[in-house]
């Protein structure tokens, strides 16, 4: 999707940025667990990129269809329904891969013997919650209760916090991901 192109790009930048400083830890320990954290999280987070972007797109085009004003932008742009499936879908897997790169990152945690500092990290503690916050909205949206532009906003909302997390913990001075 060249919709979320320049969000993709974003992250990267920033993932290029951040990546330049290093906290201390040994990477050589455990590196099979450590490896697939970064990856479960990184699709995870590709996953959720899909589905901001067409949560985006879906608002978007709903906004025209409501006001009448239809643009070019209508034009290009998929049906309402097509965007709640790419919606949803990717929602699925993006929650379920960034669970999963959670857990793995407390096994690592773990195996390392340092769970206790991983626990108090201001990025796990915001990452746990909006990950606790997507399956809310994901059960909402497979319960059939919401659909539509309140389960985009969320999505967009959620993933702002997500946002956030990584780009503040850059700078935080405490915690396990100081750095990355």
């Amino acid at each position: 999707m060249l919709f979320s192109l320049p969000m993709v790009i974003l992250i990267c930048l920033l993932a290029i940025l951040l990546i330049q400083k290093k906290n201390g830890i040994d990477q050589t320990l455990s590196p099979g667990w450590l490896w697939l954290h970064i990856g479960l999280i990184f699709g995870g987070f590709a996953s959720l990129t899909v589905s901001v972007s067409s949560a985006v797109m879906y608002l978007l085009q709903s906004s025209r269809l409501k006001s009448k004003h239809i643009g070019r932008i209508f034009l290009t742009l998929p049906s309402l329904d097509a965007l709640d499936k790419i919606h949803f879908r990717s929602l699925i897997w993006g929650v379920i891969l960034f669970s999963l790169g959670i857990l793995s990152g407390l096994f690592w945690a773990r195996a390392i013997q340092e769970l206790k500092d991983v626990l108090r990290d201001p990025k796990v503690i915001l990452s746990f919650l909006a990950c606790v916050t997507y399956w809310v909205v994901l059960s909402l949206r497979l319960s059939a209760l919401r659909r539509g532009q309140k389960i985009a906003y969320s999505t967009v909302l959620i993933f702002g916090v997500l946002f956030i997390a990584l780009v503040t913990t850059y700078y935080c001075p405490v915690g396990i991901h100081k750095g990355f």
